[in-house]
């Protein structure tokens, strides 16, 4: 449930970017009938518009935008053979660049099909990456955030989800190979360890695999 304090933050966050939003490009004559603020106020609202600036951090996820394809490997037993399937992805940016929205689909993947969305931004409040993650195997929504490293070539997301037995905790690696090919590395936590169990290897339609 969302409380009466993150509803309030975020209503006065809304009314504050709203009304400087409106300040900036009104005309002396149309700032005439706004009420006064304090300097308090004043310097909430500009915090605020602060926050909500693009920077460096939203130009990379433009890197996702576009259409994919997309090969999957995943070993959900160690005893047993990897599966593999294939599918394809679209993604585009949303929120005025804010965000991006993805929209994942393979026709099959253990006998039936299996479709997932995701939205990735960054926090300009936190200075991280966040993710969601919903698909139609599951009811719940993985929460994730992340940093990028120094050059930009490698971003790492921590996400928790309920399972079936509680919480469960994975790590995903994202790899931008090149232009036209990103992968994803699936790590799950299994006695204080780290452990590879899957990978999504994404390449843009129309060119050749890059790695």
């Amino acid at each position: 449930m969302v409380s009466k304090k993150t509803t309030g933050a975020f209503a006065a966050g809304a009314v504050c970017m709203g009304a400087l939003a409106f300040a900036i490009a009104a005309g002396p004559e149309d700032q005439k009938g706004m009420p006064e603020m304090s300097a308090e106020t004043a310097a909430e609202m500009q915090a605020w518009m602060e926050l909500s600036q693009l920077n460096e951090h939203h130009e990379q996820l433009t890197k996702y935008v576009g259409e994919w394809d997309v090969a999957a490997w995943f070993k959900m037993d160690p005893n047993a053979p990897a599966m593999e399937s294939s599918g394809s992805m679209v993604t585009e940016p949303v929120m005025g660049g804010r965000y991006t929205k993805s929209n994942f689909h393979m026709p099959e993947w253990m006998g039936a099909p299996f479709d997932g969305i995701a939205y990735m931004g960054y926090d300009n409040a936190q200075q991280k990456y966040v993710s969601t993650w919903m698909d139609s195997w599951s009811t719940g929504i993985m929460m994730s955030t992340g940093t990028m490293s120094s050059d930009g070539s490698q971003l790492i997301m921590m996400g928790t989800m309920q399972g079936p037995e509680g919480e469960e905790m994975m790590k995903m690696v994202t790899e931008w190979v090149d232009d036209n090919t990103i992968v994803d590395r699936f790590y799950d936590l299994a006695d204080g360890e780290w452990n590879l169990h899957g990978k999504m290897t994404y390449t843009r339609k129309g060119h050749a695999h890059g790695g």
